[in-house]
């Protein structure tokens, strides 16, 4: 897929972005170094069989990330005061666009760090991260055979128990990255989605049950997921 001729982009290491110069390069660096030290560790292959494919690391160069205003992003999915989607969005292919795109919007973003114990710079990793992970579990985006990027179509719309999966996996995968990232980044992460809706708090249990989120992009079916997520409880220990 060819699409970067058609829009000025910056590229910021491995991450396209379509108006950076709204956010400074120190910070720009901070998510950079977060996001690849978290490929380095294979956070997000594509599958248990080929690690050379580091999935995550594909899609930023191929999905650019579009810097918008508050009225230009989707109203929040789940109740709360603070839903991901407030503060970004993937869509699997936008309508103004022939390829996918995540939305990013500062003014929320600044907002937030006001409210909650987190760090600008980690909040902008958060959402980058957090969408991306979308990007990832969307199958229709997928490898051709020599490892290129290639789109088919674009994604179902998930319904809310599929909306509760997906988000909680998305947050699952932030976990993974901030994991290796360091022991106060990821203290903050925690914080953080503790104080989010449940869809995205429970991405905290994924993460402690190492849930393989390639499982739900190979079948999103929320009966065939919950099925095989409640034989992973069966073997987890009692905490009393």
């Amino acid at each position: 897929m060819q699409h970067k001729d058609s829009v000025h982009f910056k590229d910021m290491g491995h991450i396209c972005f379509e108006n950076s110069e709204l956010i400074d390069n120190k910070l720009l660096s901070y998510i950079e170094k977060v996001i690849t030290i978290g490929d380095w560790a294979g956070k997000c292959c594509l599958s248990n069989t080929n690690e050379h494919y580091n999935w995550r690391s594909i899609l930023a160069q191929q999905i650019p990330v579009r810097f918008v205003t508050r009225d230009q992003m989707p109203k929040p999915i789940f109740d709360g005061d603070f839903s991901m989607e407030t503060l970004g969005c993937y869509f699997s292919l936008h309508t103004d666009t022939s390829y996918p795109l995540i939305f990013v919007c500062p003014d929320t973003i600044k907002e937030t760090v006001n409210h909650l114990p987190v760090s600008e710079d980690i909040l902008y990793a958060i959402v980058l991260i957090h969408e991306y992970a979308h990007a990832a579990m969307d199958p229709t985006n997928v490898l051709s055979e020599d490892g290129h990027f290639k789109k088919k179509g674009k994604q179902e719309e998930l319904h809310e128990m599929e909306l509760f999966i997906e988000e909680s996996l998305a947050n699952m995968l932030t976990l993974q990255y901030f994991e290796v990232a360091g022991d106060e980044d990821f203290a903050q992460v925690m914080t953080f989605m503790e104080k989010q809706p449940d869809a995205y708090k429970f991405g905290i249990d994924q993460y402690r049950l190492g849930t393989d989120w390639r499982d739900w992009r190979n079948d999103k079916s929320a009966f065939h997921f919950l099925s095989k997520w409640a034989n992973v409880m069966k073997k987890c220990p009692i905490i009393a």
